[in-house]
């Protein structure tokens, strides 16, 4: 008995077919944090990071990326390492301060063992300065 082998392509391309044929379509959905449909995060200042990924293994220059919404579109961050010393820190600024808005910042760091660290990023209420978001990643840190 002859094996056939049925590429990637061609499955997804029946699949499609399959699908218009029978009315359906397929929409495209994007995790953006800075589209926000929860009323409760209206108007509350925030700093959520979507990448990386809690536990993710990074080296130096690892990118981190999210979305905030805080005094002056402000966030500040901190990578401490295992031992709790501060391996890093910086402030990252999103361009509109108006409504929740993308980020983007690159973490370099030096280090001679891998090790467990902690991400913090946090913000401060319009007005206040009071503390308004706050999140932690932990992130193994490969030299």
């Amino acid at each position: 008995m002859p094996v056939r082998v049925v590429t990637c392509a061609a499955l997804v391309a029946v699949v499609a077919v399959v699908l218009a044929l029978a009315g359906c379509t397929i929409k495209r959905v994007h995790a953006n944090s800075c589209e926000l449909t929860d009323p409760a995060l209206a108007q509350a200042p925030f700093v959520i990071a979507t990448a990386p990924s809690a536990g993710a293994r990074v080296r130096t220059g690892f990118r981190v990326s999210g979305c905030l919404r805080t005094d002056g579109n402000i966030a500040e961050w901190r990578l401490t390492g295992q031992d709790g010393g501060l391996l890093a820190q910086g402030q990252v600024r999103a361009r509109d301060d108006t409504r929740p808005e993308r980020f983007l910042f690159a973490v370099d760091f030096t280090i001679d063992r891998r090790q467990i660290a902690e991400l913090e990023l946090t913000g401060a209420a319009a007005g206040t300065g009071a503390l308004a978001g706050r999140m932690v990643l932990p992130l193994v840190l490969m030299p």
